[in-house]
């Protein structure tokens, strides 16, 4: 279905120069933290791959409209992917905010990402949302606000970060903890003995040549290196005994505090840290619990890009099933059952594989030994039985008749 009147207007803008500022406010977070950006890489990867398409709310077939391309075109700046990855890491920090720029007829023909640390909300007299960005107002025609679900307030969606701030703090203890266990070789210690060749060494002539041994011999970049010994220097090694319960304490640790992040985002732990699963199973749980809750905001919100009279027509739709993962076989079976049961046309199965649509292939179909229970139905099956017995009497044989045609 295609509606000419939809096409978008192509003098589609680059950046404005009032957005000076498009920094992502959580890498200063995820950089601390290798799990959570692992869970966050992940599920906005998934997300930016996902199509989508405008559909009519009537005969829920894909249109042709002037939103579509600016989704799928942002600006002329950014590619829908790299947005879209952008808009992930922003929800999870608890807002995301897009600019719509608009050309003279109002129409949307570029969407803009702002900064969500550059921008306050408050509300004004009337209580409508106001945006306050680099010392100018504007309100929710010019901006589009999608908060998160983690502790919205009216105004503002929270980080998932504050939300469960022990989870994270813990998690980022854990990474340095693991850093400084190999940077300072835990359960060993070299001693050196400087008494012979330095006998009347000051502390501070202490401090410097201790300093100078770690930056020469310690730490994990210097761990192959050889250790120059002289005549008058002597070197041994304590061993607390304790290096292997921490390294197993420190695995141990690990392990479970990935499990927390991974939940915590709705991803399956064996997505992370790998052991057996079902790959069907896991990736419905990955689909339903990491991925649906934003899909689902971004297709509420993007609602709100439609202007009045569009709003009640037509509706956003991302396709789910590039995230689900089965196999071969499994999907061959799904696809067939759906088709031969009228659940599927052929051509909306090839559209889940990205295939071009056939000749005939929008035609639903169903077994031909089904028929709706109805008193029409019934009654003509009635006749055509009497029909049959009438006709085995004459010919004097038994067909037709049988217990359930007496």
């Amino acid at each position: 279905m295609k509606i000419n009147l939809f096409k978008r207007n192509r003098n589609a803008r680059t950046t404005p120069l009032f957005i000076r500022d498009g920094r992502s406010a959580i890498d200063c977070i995820t950089q601390r933290d290798s799990i959570s950006f692992a869970c966050i890489d992940r599920i906005a990867n998934a997300i930016a791959g996902l199509s989508f398409g405008i559909y009519d709310k009537k005969s829920h077939k894909k249109v042709e409209h002037s939103l579509y391309d600016v989704l799928k075109e942002p600006n002329k700046d950014e590619t829908h992917s790299l947005f879209f990855y952008q808009l992930v890491k922003d929800y999870y920090n608890g807002n995301i905010y897009l600019y719509k720029y608009t050309d003279e007829n109002g129409e949307i023909i570029s969407l803009f990402r702002l900064n969500p640390a550059a921008v306050n909300v408050s509300r004004d007299e009337y209580n409508r949302k106001t945006y306050s960005y680099n010392g100018k107002i504007y309100y929710s025609n010019d901006i589009l606000h999608i908060p998160s679900r983690f502790g919205y307030d009216g105004k503002i969606g929270h980080s998932i970060f504050i939300e469960a701030n022990k989870a994270f703090d813990t998690a980022s203890s854990l990474e340095t903890y693991t850093d400084n266990t190999f940077n300072n070789n835990l359960g060993k210690r070299l001693i050196i003995d400087i008494e012979k060749a330095y006998p009347d060494a000051s502390d501070e002539d202490m401090a410097e040549i201790r300093q100078k041994y770690i930056d020469t011999y310690g730490g994990v970049k210097n761990a192959s290196k050889p250790i120059v010994k002289s005549g008058k220097i002597n070197f041994e090694t304590i061993d607390t005994g304790t290096s292997n319960n921490q390294t197993n304490q420190l695995t141990e640790s690990k392990e479970y505090q990935t499990k927390v992040i991974s939940l915590m985002f709705g991803i399956p732990p064996q997505m992370l840290i790998g052991g057996a699963m079902d790959l069907e199973t896991t990736t419905t749980l990955y689909l339903s619990n990491a991925i649906e809750p934003i899909v689902k905001a971004f297709e509420e919100s993007f609602q709100k890009l439609f202007n009045i009279s569009d709003k009640e027509r037509f509706y956003i739709e991302f396709n789910r099933n590039y995230v689900m993962r089965t196999s071969l076989l499994q999907k061959i079976d799904s696809y067939t059952k759906q088709i031969n049961y009228g659940l599927l046309t052929p051509n909306e199965v090839r559209a889940k594989e990205n295939l071009s649509s056939i000749e005939a292939g929008d035609c639903s179909f169903i077994p031909a030994n089904l028929m709706p229970l109805t008193k029409e139905n019934i009654d003509a099956y009635m006749a055509k039985s009497k029909i049959e017995i009438e006709n085995a009497e004459q010919a004097q044989t038994s067909n037709g008749v049988g217990s359930d045609k007496r």
